[in-house]
């Protein structure tokens, strides 16, 4: 087994209590993975455009496991999922091969993409994508 991890705020960008998505979260990672562990992390970073530096109060989560591809695209999608509920542009995902992601969430579907199902065949394409990225011999072996 090795470990990954992702790293979510525990602000949104105004400054609102992301508790609630982390506890959904943590229910989620122990379902998927069969556990994990958290521990608050300090960050910055500096956006490229502007200059500005921003700085997070995060928690980042430790999860074990053996890493199939199936796995790594779980993560990923778990990063997706917790990303547009926290209202994040991206989420930090840090592979049990060292190798770093940027998962970016994706609009939050609206009430009649819901009704008509496009997210869930938005999902599965997405899934599918990220599926094929790591079913590369490279990637298998990491």
């Amino acid at each position: 087994m090795r470990i990954a991890k992702i790293i979510l705020p525990v602000t949104d960008n105004a400054g609102a209590d992301l508790a609630a998505v982390h506890s959904v979260l943590s229910v989620n990672l122990l379902e998927s993975f069969g556990g994990y562990t958290a521990a608050p992390v300090f960050g910055a970073w500096r956006d490229e455009e502007s200059g500005k530096v921003y700085t997070d109060e995060s928690t980042e989560y430790r999860i074990a496991a053996d890493w199939n591809p199936a796995q790594r695209v779980e993560l990923e999608d778990i990063a997706a999922r917790y990303g547009r509920a926290a209202g994040q542009l991206s989420v930090y995902v840090e592979h049990a091969s060292g190798a770093v992601v940027f998962v970016e969430p994706g609009e939050a579907p609206d009430a009649e993409q819901e009704a008509r199902g496009d997210v869930a065949a938005r999902d599965r394409a997405r899934r599918a994508a990220r599926l094929a990225k790591y079913a590369t011999p490279e990637t298998v072996a990491a």
